[in-house]
Formats: C-alpha cells, structure tokens, sequence
C-alpha cells in the first residue's frame, strides 16, 4: 500500500510544467491568482515507472472497489503519462477512444479520473488543454499575436467558441482579455526594464 504523505513534497502541479516560477517572473496578480486557484489540480509523475506522487487512498474494503488497487494504480500511471504526452492536445479525444489507448474500459477510466482528479471526463480535459495554452503563452511570447482560433486548435479544441466558453469557465476571463492582459504585462515590464 501506498504511503500518500511521503510523496506529498514531490508534487508538481500540471500548470508548473509550462508556468515555471511564475511567483518570482513576474508581478502579475491575475496570473498568480490563476496558477494559486489551480495548484495541486493536476500532478506530475516523479519518474517514469513511478506511481504520482498524489494522495491516493487505496484502502476501501474489497468488496467496495470497483477494481483492484494494482489496476487502479496502473491506470493512474497511464493518465500521468497522457498527460506528460500532450495526449489532451487530439481535437478527436473521446472517453472511448482514450480507454482504448490505455487499454481499459471506459467504466474504470472514468471511475479513476473522478476519483482521483476530482471531476469528470470532460471538465478533466478541458482544463488541461486551458493550462496547456496558458503555459505555452507564458513561455512563448510570440503567441501573444496569435489569433484565438489558432490558440484553440493548438490546444486541442476543434472550434474556437468552444474554446472562448471553456477558457472562460475555467480562468474567469475570456482568452482576448487574458492576452491583453499580458500583452500591457509585457509592455510595463520592457518599460520598467529601460528605465533602470
């Protein structure tokens, strides 16, 4: 059985992957308030045949299980590596199609995203193809000039208001006013940057 405390230091949020140090970067409030809201929602396998460092409790009685713990723990080793994969970014992802690239059925793969990344399929993938973007704006700043509708195919989504809608949902402003906002963060900083 696992011992989720002793993994507890080893978690790395989903968003830190692509948002390194954002509380040392930049001065930004709206952009720590969105890492802050998210941290501990998506985590990072600390080596390749490693379980996730996550708080996992496997110690319901047998006869409540749905499936057994090495099944369990198995599965949730595949979605680590979904996930690490950029898997999420197949405009085509379906539950059926996801289970049968992890080798499941639909039942447990659902089971085990509700349980353990605490909501459903689609809210799961959506949020990270949200953070994904996020992340990759944050690192590329060129991305900045780019056009909603291909943000929103980079990240996965198959049309552009979908996008709007779930980015909306997900970080509380729609994805033009989150890059005008980084576009005046960027332009305060260069100013801040000459004058010193």
């Amino acid at each position: 059985m696992m011992d989720s405390a002793k993994y507890t230091f080893l978690r790395k949020t989903f968003l830190n992957r692509f948002i390194h140090e954002v509380h040392h970067r930049t001065s930004n409030r709206f952009i720590r308030n969105v890492h802050d809201m998210f941290k501990g929602t998506f985590t990072k396998p600390n080596a390749v045949n490693a379980i996730a460092p996550m708080a996992i409790s496997l110690h319901k009685k047998k006869k409540d299980r749905l499936m057994s713990e090495e099944t369990e723990l198995t599965l949730l080793r595949k979605l680590e590596e979904f996930e690490t994969d950029l898997g999420f970014t197949n405009p085509n992802l379906s539950l059926a199609s996801l289970s049968g690239d992890l080798q499941t059925n639909t039942k447990y793969l659902s089971y085990v995203i509700n349980t353990h990344k605490k909501k459903d399929f689609n809210n799961y993938i959506n949020d990270l193809r949200v953070f994904y973007i996020i992340g990759i704006i944050q690192e590329t700043p060129v991305y900045l000039n780019y056009k909603i509708s291909y943000l929103s195919k980079e990240c996965g989504f198959s049309s552009h208001s979908r996008f709007a809608t779930v980015f909306k949902n997900t970080i509380g402003v729609t994805p033009s006013a989150f890059l005008n906002q980084l576009k005046v963060q960027s332009v305060q900083e260069n100013i801040c940057s000459k004058a010193v």
